[in-house]
C-alpha cells in the first residue's frame, strides 16, 4: 500500500509542478531587445519556475521509491493519466490560468479514469507476471531465446 502512497505523492507533485511552470511562463514578460543573457536568464527562472524545477526533482524522488514496489506498466500509466486529469483541473481552477475544458476533453478525462482504474487492477491480480503472457512466437518473458 505504501508504493500507491508514493505514486500518488508523485503524481501531485508533478501536477503542481506543471502548474508552477506554466505561472512562472506567464509572468515572463517581454525584455527590451539588447537585454545581457544573464539578465534574460534570472528573468526566464523566476519563482515560480525554480520551485516547479525543486518540485520535479522531489517527484522523481517519490516516483522512483514507488518503482520500487510497482510494475512499470502500471505506474507510468498512472502517473502520465493521472497528472494529465489533475493538471487540467488545475488548469481550470487556479486564478492566472483559468482555462476552458470542453465536454470532449471532459468525456476524454472519464475514459481515461475508467483507464487508469482497469490498469490498478491487472497490478491487483498479479496479471503481469510471467505465468500469464505468452509473446506470439511462443516464448514466455523470461526464456531465453537463442539467436
Amino acid at each position: 500500500m505504501q508504493e500507491w502512497m508514493f505514486l500518488g505523492v508523485a503524481l501531485l507533485l508533478n501536477a503542481v509542478a506543471n502548474v508552477l511552470i506554466k505561472l512562472g511562463a506567464k509572468t515572463d514578460g517581454a525584455l527590451p531587445d539588447g537585454c545581457p543573457f544573464v539578465a534574460r536568464a534570472v528573468h526566464f527562472l523566476n519563482f515560480p519556475t525554480l520551485l516547479g524545477i525543486g518540485l520535479f526533482s522531489a517527484n522523481i524522488v517519490a516516483y522512483r521509491i514507488a518503482l520500487d514496489r510497482l510494475h512499470i506498466s502500471v505506474a507510468y500509466p498512472v502517473m502520465v493519466s493521472g497528472s494529465l486529469i489533475l493538471i487540467t483541473l488545475a488548469a481550470v481552477m487556479v486564478p492566472g490560468l483559468q482555462e476552458r475544458v470542453s465536454a470532449r476533453q471532459l468525456a476524454g478525462m472519464a475514459l481515461i479514469m475508467f483507464g487508469i482504474w482497469f490498469v490498478t487492477r491487472v497490478q491487483d491480480q498479479d496479471f503481469l507476471s510471467s505465468e500469464h503472457i505468452d509473446s506470439p512466437a511462443g516464448y514466455r518473458f523470461g526464456d531465453s531465446v537463442k539467436v
